[in-house]
């Protein structure tokens, strides 16, 4: 009878938001070396994204990708750079991106091409040039693909973010408004600095 690998299993509970879960397999594959197609590596660099450890989490996307080629590499070495980017370490995350779409398969997914944006797009904003990545976010944000749910951040929190720091908090909270669902997490976070940033103290408070 066939049964799920650790690795499967690692990445099945990583989508469906278990991530204690999910990290756990993802160890026992990998102290087994049981990750033959990278699976569990993939969860790891995910997980370690959104432990805050974005070089680590490159290093590992970077090694999910050398195992990897073609869109499955492109995917990987893009959410590299992604985290390179959010590091401000610029010039590996340009090399990442070279990489990524040097790997890019012809006709490449619209959801691969989506992240690479995005993170040509941080590059951009690390950069200084706030307005144009904000654009650039807001646009990859509104696309008809779905959320990777393992890249390092969400494009649409990303427009958010880049938006307030150049300066246009209004249009940075009438993104934020028009995030799908409830905030929470990061949402809330989001919400209480633009509040801040505008003086509304109190209702910083209770997002916080």
């Amino acid at each position: 009878a066939w049964t799920e690998s650790d690795a499967e299993a690692a990445e099945q509970a990583w989508r469906d938001g278990d991530v204690f879960g999910a990290i756990e397999a993802a160890d026992r594959a990998l102290a087994a070396g049981t990750d033959s197609d990278g699976r569990a590596a993939a969860v790891a660099a995910a997980g370690a994204a959104a432990d805050g450890a974005l070089r680590d989490a490159a290093a590992r996307w970077r090694g999910v990708g050398a195992a990897l080629e073609g869109a499955a590499a492109a995917r990987a070495v893009g959410r590299a750079a992604m985290a390179a980017a959010l590091t401000g370490d610029v010039a590996t995350a340009v090399s990442d991106l070279a990489d990524a779409r040097d790997q890019l398969p012809d006709p490449a997914p619209r959801g691969l091409t989506v992240l690479l944006g995005g993170a040509g797009a941080v590059v951009e904003a690390m950069g200084g040039a706030l307005d144009r990545a904000s654009r650039h976010l807001a646009g990859l944000a509104a696309a008809s693909v779905a959320p990777d749910p393992m890249a390092a951040e969400r494009l649409d929190e990303l427009a958010v973010t880049v938006t307030a720091a150049g300066g246009d908090v209004d249009t940075a909270r009438a993104l934020l408004h028009a995030l799908p669902g409830r905030p929470i997490g990061r949402g809330l976070l989001l919400r209480a600095w633009l509040d801040m940033r505008t003086g509304h103290l109190a209702a910083a408070r209770d997002a916080l």
